[in-house]
């Protein structure tokens, strides 16, 4: 089962809880970097599940810990890739074997980066994927 729901209009974790008869999901994944997001992967997983931190937040934030205790929750934080991974991607990308090109949803001058790059991408009505800023 798979399902999207838009947390402006929807109560997530009440809507996962609802579709899982009460138990929430094995595994979540914060990839907005926002409070709201967090405490929702937090009360949509299920008891002994897990979330992973991915996305970095900034400014304020709150974490409960004595939630992830009564839940018997494991929290990890996790980043897109290790750093001594990096030469082999890189090496893929230069041999044409990891086409990275095709996610390329736009591509902008550095002096767009904020009106046509930033911004778009925080609208979740947008169509955007991946903005290429061009430099120079």
């Amino acid at each position: 089962m798979s399902a999207t729901f838009d947390p402006r209009a929807t109560d997530v974790a009440a809507e996962i809880r609802e579709r899982t008869d009460g138990l929430g999901v094995d595994v979540s994944f914060e990839c907005a970097g926002t409070q709201g997001a967090l405490d929702a992967c937090i009360d949509a997983t299920r008891g002994a599940g897990t979330v992973g931190q991915v996305a970095l937040h900034v400014g304020e934030r709150a974490v409960l810990p004595e939630v992830w205790t009564l839940k018997d929750l494991t929290i990890c934080g996790t980043w897109s890739f290790r750093f001594y991974d990096a030469p082999r991607f890189l090496g893929q990308v230069a041999s044409g074997r990891l086409p990275v090109e095709r996610i390329i949803t736009s591509r902008i001058a550095i002096e767009d980066v904020v009106p046509r790059g930033i911004e778009v991408l925080e609208d979740p009505t947008a169509d955007q994927v991946k903005i290429l800023v061009e430099v120079g």
